[in-house]
């Protein structure tokens, strides 16, 4: 049945006038009913929570002074100071039926011992439950020594107690039956102002948390208790067995799955906290107020009781039925509201298509992307928060206008038809300009749909962050002919004064798991391009690639003066990167080429700028170079390195040379270090600074490494019996990069091919520099260890130039230093000498080798003798020679 128009607009006016304000209400009423219920139910439980938490925690409380006591008992007693004043047979004898006495008294103790002075078992009493308490046979006397209770003793006074944590390894202090978790008290004892012992006493921990247990069992209600430690980790959980729930629970941290409790649990003794998921009331125990006695450690509380119920559960446990059937409400609801269907239908028809925008940018509200919707006239009907922080302006002020407000350049229309006749998807590049004049590149989805009932169409726009690089822009505007805006950097085509195109690149990391990840690239990127308009003062606008890429114009008549305003503007650039400490790591530098104005090519001017900066390669702060004929030339070389690469490796045209390791005292070769060389037919000679820096870029070093190896071990096992006949313990040393080393695979590759070819690993060793071993000593150290276990040796190269302390030489296993060559070509300066003998006499210490690099005088070979360094490497014996000329050098 078809209805009319006015019937629809009468069912339309009644039900909106009745039937929807009497639905709207009926919901409101019984959804603040049901809030208060809720509320209510809520308190009932807090008080249930707290009167469990006091309860349970007044219980430990008293358990815990119990243990005190009986430690105490031991400690004053008239055995114990007569034993201290005269430790003879007698007086120990009567210290032993002591603890007997006490033992056996005491179902939850499980040892009490005595250490001496020297962290010796002398006494020892072993005890079960409901069983008389024993003597341990003298056999069985440890010496604990090197445990953490006996520097303990050694370093706190009589009046501090210890306090081990509740844990199975606790037990793991003595060796006998006992299998339960223990809890470790003892007290040092002093005798006429020395160190004379130490009395533990080992309890059962169950003992202690038995009360837990027993009150969660009591429990009617899906509350649960249960005791952590000072650090967050589940101690035991009411209704688990205690040996059992600790071996479960030992990593189970409360914050894993709230970790906003943290700064609640630990500020107050006693309070609560409610998560999305979770309510949570917690309790403090503490340990026994006395004057005499101090506690270690003494973190001001003991453990904590936490009891918990999911909030999903709270209808349940409130045993309210209009909480436990919240449908109620909604059946009442929909008997009213069924009067009003017809009315809802056409509604629904009517408002699909507004509902369907809305529901896209809610999407996108979430997803961080920019969001713009508009009609067939280019006019935005409707945007997300995330375009609003992307231009500056908010909804109200774009809605309704045209887009040219934020999007100054016109698209050409050959690209634009690509989504406008298909209706697919097309991705491009595109500028906003921002309210405050700069403007940022953006990747631009844009998608054309249909309304589902109306004739007319929208238009949605996703405007995602840019990673786009200037070499990379250019290419994609030379392929898309008229896509370059005229407009764009038009600060470069100024005749009446001279400009430079400034390409300012971060290497910068945003910390995004920080506890300040609220900054965003986004807002990163207009930090740092307001920062440079207001220290330019010019009216160009920045224009930012991405977040470590931004273009300005710098107006700069005076020549002399350029490079000063660049230096100053990227130390100025850095500095405010390091207020920002919390999110980035930085460092700013500059490739910038001139604007000859008039008539230029922005894509030749910014492709200058790019090349400028990519030659960069001082690393020091505020570093920037101008284009000119040398840069572009250098450039060309770079690309045609890079080109050559692949080719160069498979076909082995590289070479590696060897420089001989010689002991200092008799001139002989004991090693050699191998080193790479490259000369390309058109190329020439290609450093290695040239190449290996471009393969690292590139992530090609996983290449070099496997064909250095290679060559390395082939030459081994070309000569490994010649080598062993000449120099027996002959050692060649290969260098592996960070990335390389970093890399397991080129440790595997390095064993394979070892045993491959049938090599010794004693023959070959590596190479780190010091900044790739120490910038991750666990890692570095466990990769060590794999190549020991293969076989391999281990040095590290250019030691001294990266860090001032010597501590991290105790915590990697190497067998070599080499000494960097800039200290001995300081020779004879007292800090270079002072150096040496100080590593020398580590080393020495250690049982490491040195090896002195870049030895050029017999001055200095003379130096190295009286200190007693090992080996030397330098041009006093010989420069780096291909592999032919060094086995010659065996022979002589």
């Amino acid at each position: 049945m078809r209805l009319h128009v006015k019937d629809s607009k009468s069912i339309v006016k009644r039900t909106v006038v009745f039937v929807v304000p009497l639905v709207v209400l009926f919901l409101v009423i019984f959804s603040l009913y049901e809030k208060s219920l809720e509320q209510q139910a809520s308190q009932l439980l807090q008080t249930e929570q707290e009167k469990g938490n006091a309860i349970i925690g007044n219980q430990l409380e008293a358990g815990f002074s119990q243990f005190v006591s009986d430690i105490l008992m031991v400690f004053d007693s008239d055995e114990f100071s007569r034993y201290v004043q005269d430790p003879t047979e007698n007086n120990r004898a009567e210290l032993e039926q002591l603890f007997v006495r006490i033992a056996t008294k005491k179902n939850h103790i499980n040892h009490i011992r005595f250490l001496d002075a020297s962290g010796m078992e002398t006494l020892k009493i072993v005890h079960f439950p409901n069983k008389p308490a024993v003597i341990s046979d003298p056999s069985a006397l440890v010496d604990r020594s090197e445990t953490e209770l006996f520097t303990f003793g050694k370093s706190h006074d009589a009046n501090t107690v210890y306090i081990s944590p509740i844990s199975l390894e606790s037990r793991q202090s003595y060796e006998d039956e006992h299998t339960g978790p223990a809890l470790v008290l003892a007290l040092p004892a002093y005798h006429e102002g020395s160190f004379f012992g130490l009395v533990i006493v080992d309890y059962d921990a169950c003992s202690l948390l038995s009360f837990l247990n027993t009150y969660q069992d009591a429990m009617t209600k899906n509350i649960t208790f249960g005791l952590v430690d000072n650090d967050g980790f589940w101690i035991h959980q009411g209704g688990q067995d205690c040996s059992g729930s600790l071996q479960q629970e030992a990593n189970a941290s409360l914050f894993q799955k709230d970790p906003a409790l943290e700064g609640y649990l630990f500020a107050d003794d006693s309070g609560s906290y409610v998560s999305e998921e979770t309510s949570y009331e917690y309790q403090a125990v503490l340990p026994t107020a006395t004057q005499d006695l101090s506690w270690y450690p003494d973190e001001g509380r003991l453990w904590t009781v936490v009891s918990y119920y999911a909030l999903s559960e709270l209808p349940e446990l409130s045993q309210n039925l209009l909480l436990q059937r919240p449908y109620l409400k909604w059946l009442f609801a929909a008997l009213l509201f069924l009067f009003a269907i017809v009315f809802m239908v056409f509604h629904q028809l009517r408002k699909a298509e507004q509902k369907q925008m809305r529901v896209s940018s809610l999407i996108a509200e979430y997803s961080g992307n920019g969001i713009l919707v508009i009609d067939e006239t280019n006019r935005i009907t409707s945007c997300n928060h995330a375009f609003e922080v992307l231009c500056g302006y908010t909804q109200e002020e774009l809605i309704g206008n045209g887009t040219q407000k934020v999007l100054p350049y016109v698209i050409p229309p050959h690209l634009e038809t690509i989504a406008k006749h298909t209706g697919v998807s097309a991705t491009m590049p595109i500028w906003i300009r921002h309210r405050n004049g700069n403007q940022y590149l953006t990747n631009r989805t844009r998608t054309r749909a249909k309304a589902e009932y109306r004739k007319d169409a929208y238009t949605v726009e996703v405007y995602t962050s840019s990673s786009w690089r200037v070499p990379e822009f250019v290419s994609y505007v030379s392929e898309n002919q008229g896509f370059l805006p005229e407009a764009l950097l038009a600060g470069c085509k100024e005749k009446s004064q001279t400009s430079y195109c400034l390409l300012i690149h971060l290497k910068h990391q945003l910390v995004r798991d920080s506890p300040y990840s609220l900054i965003t690239e986004r807002g990163f990127s207009l930090k740092i391009s307001l920062f440079i308009a207001s220290k330019l003062g010019q009216s160009e606008p920045v224009y930012v690639f991405s977040s470590d890429n931004y273009v300005v114009i710098m107006h700069e008549d005076d020549s002399t003066r350029v490079q000063a305003r660049v230096t100053t503007l990227l130390l100025e650039i850095e500095e405010l990167c390091t207020s920002l400490a919390q999110y980035v790591k930085n460092q700013a530098i500059c490739g910038y080429s001139q604007c000859s104005g008039g008539d230029v090519s922005i894509p030749t001017i910014l492709m200058q700028a790019s090349m400028a900066m990519k030659m960069i390669k001082d690393s020091k702060r505020g570093s920037s170079l101008l284009f000119d004929a040398d840069v572009h030339t250098q450039y060309i070389r770079k690309q045609a390195i890079l080109a050559a690469i692949p080719d160069a490796f498979e076909s082995s045209s590289p070479s590696l040379y060897y420089q001989a390791h010689v002991d200092v005292e008799s001139g002989k070769i004991l090693g050699a270090e191998a080193l790479i060389r490259w000369i390309h037919p058109e190329l020439g000679c290609i450093a290695p600074d040239e190449f290996i820096p471009l393969m690292e870029e590139n992530h090609l070093t996983s290449m070099l490494g496997k064909f250095v190896i290679r060559e390395a071990v082939g030459f081994l096992k070309a000569n490994q019996e010649f080598l062993r006949t000449v120099v027996p313990n002959f050692n060649l040393a290969i260098n592996l990069s960070a990335e390389e080393f970093s890399n397991e695979f080129i440790i595997d590759f390095l064993g394979d091919e070892l045993k491959r070819q049938g090599v010794e690993t004693s023959m070959l060793s590596i190479e780190l520099t010091e900044r790739t071993a120490v910038e991750s000593l666990a890692t570095a150290d466990k990769l060590m260890d794999r190549l020991h276990q293969i076989g391999v040796g281990i040095s590290i190269d250019d030691f001294g130039t990266g860090y001032s302390s010597l501590s991290y030489l105790l915590e990697l296993s190497m067998d070599k230093i080499k000494i960097d060559r800039s200290f001995i070509s300081s020779y004879p300066d007292s800090n270079a000498i002072t150096i040496y003998k100080t590593v020398m006499m580590l080393a020495k210490e250690l049982g490491i080798i040195v090896v002195a690099e870049g030895v050029e005088t017999e001055e200095q070979l003379c130096f190295l003798k009286q200190i007693g360094c090992n080996q030397y490497q330098g041009y006093l014996f010989s420069k780096a020679v291909p592999g032919d000329v060094f086995l010659e050098q065996l022979k002589g």
